[in-house]
């Protein structure tokens, strides 16, 4: 149900304010979570690990439409929210690859990856955790 009002809020209504932003990752973490889980359990992929792991990617790339938005944006605390949805989607891809052996996942994976440079680059220029004003 959440998810509905969630899509409908990012199509139909005002964008969320820049601080909120990286919340709309949170979206990315039960499918891939669940995928990962689910393919724990049965020892392989079957159509249901799919179904996960492909909601998850979709919520992924769905969210990426917007990196040119997100970008932009200062890197604030808040942007630790995505951090985790990140890191599940990125084991999902590279559980992806474990299971298929297709070199698509594997470069999707280090793709991912790649994406917590930013969060690294603000660690270092001291830019996390400072106070507002």
């Amino acid at each position: 149900m959440l998810f509905t009002v969630i899509v409908n809020r990012l199509v139909f209504h005002n964008p969320l304010p820049d601080k909120l932003m990286s919340t709309f990752f949170f979206l990315i973490a039960p499918p891939a979570v669940g995928f990962l889980a689910y393919s724990g359990l049965v020892g392989g992929l079957d159509a249901m690990g799919r179904i996960l792991y492909y909601t998850a990617l979709f919520l992924t790339l769905l969210l990426l439409v917007e990196l040119p938005r997100f970008s932009r944006l200062e890197l604030t605390l808040s942007w630790w929210a995505y951090s985790f949805p990140m890191a599940a989607i990125t084991t999902a891809t590279l559980e992806m690859y474990r299971h298929t052996g297709s070199a698509l996942f594997l470069y999707g994976g280090m793709l991912l990856l790649a994406l917590l440079v930013k969060t690294v680059a603000a660690v270092r220029r001291h830019g996390i955790c400072v106070p507002e004003g």
